[in-house]
């Protein structure tokens, strides 16, 4: 997805709408060669296997053909480039998946990859100083540039010379390794030559498209535009880097470039030393050599080929166009935009599924999941739940009241009782905390349940009207998830006090709340002290939500007043 192999290649091209410089950084040249970089990376390690080479054989070399093929077809120079660099990365990721077969797929890859650096990075900067110059970058309107833009046509034509592979440039000595590495694939040769030959024919067409559309042909009479020369700074690094370009084709067997350069790169790739021998005049030069075509003679008929094709290219492209419009219903920038349709839509019904609006099914569905996950967990793992010490009778008649109280609260028709059986309910287990020594957390619970029935009381007026709507089978399945949730909390909480396993923190807290925190009372200290940023956030929490339901509050007054004013 990064390099744009195919199926994922389509989203390069509709990213080239940022300047041609940054486009030329971002989008050719460097940062989408990270995918390929991470690739020849990890080559050493998975090159060797048989899932390796055909992954990247097949889809790179399907990402290079069919690069190529839709670059020729575009008339803005910077969707021309745009496709081409995805045939660039496409051939890339093909002669990595290569290398085990052929001692020249890595130095063809390494080699490659300067080249297309060179000469994409210079188009780019030459299709905006193209834009600046003539307000467009039509091909379909442009022409008759060569004379007010001279120094942009220099690096115009070494870029695209390169792009084509003519000699003496380095794009020449990247096409005939490329073409070594397919002859010298053993029984894949055939095949991946003829790729190799198509994907380099379509990219000769596409560079002289970009070369002689603009310059070389007359000013069209249907478009008018003043074009002039861009700034020196527009122009002199395209300029440099196709003179690099010829520089390093020259210079190919310098020990520098190929030793110093090239060298390590392809034992980088190879994940051993390797030697590398570069030149610039093709060692066998004859039609055939033992038995197999020539790279040179490949070199010849892709010149051939795709010169005619750029002279055939206005007749073709149209045909070209249609076939790939009746290709692209069902191809993958189709399938992706559906796909996130289909996400989308599945997220909908997934929501009004699952979200009803209600809070009371939201509560219903969170106690029948976790008791679901909890009990089953429970009854498969639990050994023993412990010890019961003799009950006493004042305890039993607390836990009557309890009972009854919650029986009222479910049962009676009144908002104002049921208030008043649910503080019973929490007054009453405030007084089982005082009977088992734990004052303070039974005063925590007094304040608490006092300040919740004031709260209930304060909004009783404004709540709707207490009525039972729900069916009886309703009542009857919230009654069953009610207790089978408490059952299982009740298990739960007996399960984890039968635990007698080692407790650290326990003694540990037990041990320094008085020492140093000053405190007697562990359960206070932990919860101030030493997990005190815990209670900070969770008071935070607590203020937050109340602020929430202030704000419910007066915004529901608000339109009431309104209403009422209306």
């Amino acid at each position: 997805t990064k390099s744009a192999q195919f199926p994922f290649h389509f989203w390069l091209p509709n990213a080239m709408a940022a300047p041609t410089p940054v486009s030329a950084y971002l989008h050719s040249a460097t940062m989408v060669k990270a995918g390929v970089y991470l690739l020849a990376r990890l080559n050493p390690i998975l090159g060797h296997t048989d899932a390796w080479f055909y992954i990247l054989v097949i889809f790179g070399g399907v990402t290079g053909l069919l690069g190529a093929w839709l670059s020729w077809q575009q008339h803005d120079l910077k969707r021309i480039m745009a496709y081409s660099t995805i045939s660039a990365l496409g051939t890339l990721v093909f002669l990595i998946g290569l290398g085990e077969m052929s001692e020249y797929a890595y130095k063809a890859a390494v080699v490659f990859l300067v080249v297309h650096s060179l000469y994409k990075g210079a188009l780019f900067m030459t299709a905006g100083a193209v834009d600046h110059g003539t307000g467009t970058r039509d091909v379909t309107r442009l022409g008759g540039l060569l004379r007010p833009m001279p120094y942009t046509f220099v690096g115009v034509l070494l870029a695209t010379v390169s792009m084509a592979g003519f000699p003496p440039l380095l794009g020449f000595v990247g096409k005939e390794l490329i073409y070594e590495a397919t002859i010298e694939s053993l029984n894949w040769g055939t095949l991946l030559s003829v790729v190799a030959l198509l994907t380099n024919v379509l990219m000769v067409t596409a560079a002289g498209i970009i070369l002689i559309e603009p310059f070389l042909k007359a000013k069209k009479d249907d478009y008018h535009y003043h074009a002039h020369e861009a700034s020196w700074q527009m122009w002199i690094g395209p300029v440099a880097l196709g003179v690099l370009a010829l520089l390093a084709g020259l210079f190919v067997e310098s020990y520098l470039f190929s030793q110093q350069f090239v060298q390590p790169a392809v034992s980088a790739i190879a994940g051993k030393a390797k030697e590398v021998e570069l030149h610039l005049v093709p060692v066998h030069m004859s039609i055939f050599y033992d038995g197999y075509v020539t790279a040179f003679f490949l070199s010849l008929v892709t010149w051939a080929i795709g010169i005619g094709l750029y002279v055939a290219h206005k007749q073709i492209r149209p045909l070209a166009q249609r076939f790939d419009k009746i290709i692209s219903v069902v191809g993958p920038e189709q399938g992706y935009l559906k796909g996130l349709d289909g996400v989308l839509d599945f997220a909908k019904y997934l929501t009004n599924y699952v979200q009803y609006g209600y809070m009371r099914y939201y509560v219903l569905s969170v106690l029948a999941t976790l008791s679901l996950v909890v009990g089953i967990t429970l009854v498969r793992s639990i050994t023993t739940l412990g010890t019961f010490t003799e009950v006493r009778s004042h305890e039993i008649l607390l836990s009557l009241v309890i009972i009854a109280a919650l029986i009222m609260v479910t049962t009676v028709r009144s908002r104002l009782a049921a208030v008043a059986g649910m503080g019973v309910v929490g007054y009453s287990i405030a007084l089982f905390y005082l009977m088992f020594s734990a004052p303070d957390l039974a005063m925590t619970q007094f304040s608490i349940e006092t300040l919740t029935v004031i709260l209930f009381v304060l909004v009783l007026y404004r709540l709707p009207k207490f009525d039972t709507i729900s069916r009886p089978l309703s009542r009857i399945r919230d009654a069953i998830i009610s207790l089978v949730a408490g059952g299982v909390m009740t298990l739960f909480i007996l399960a984890v006090t039968a635990q007698d396993g080692a407790r650290p923190l326990t003694e540990k807290f037990a041990a320094i709340s008085y020492t140093e925190a000053h405190g007697e009372n562990i359960v206070n200290v932990i919860l101030v002290d030493f997990r005190g940023l815990d209670t900070m956030v969770e008071i935070a929490v607590l203020g937050v939500a109340a602020i929430g339901v202030f704000a419910l509050i007066k915004s529901r007054s608000s339109i009431e007043d309104n209403e009422k004013s209306s």
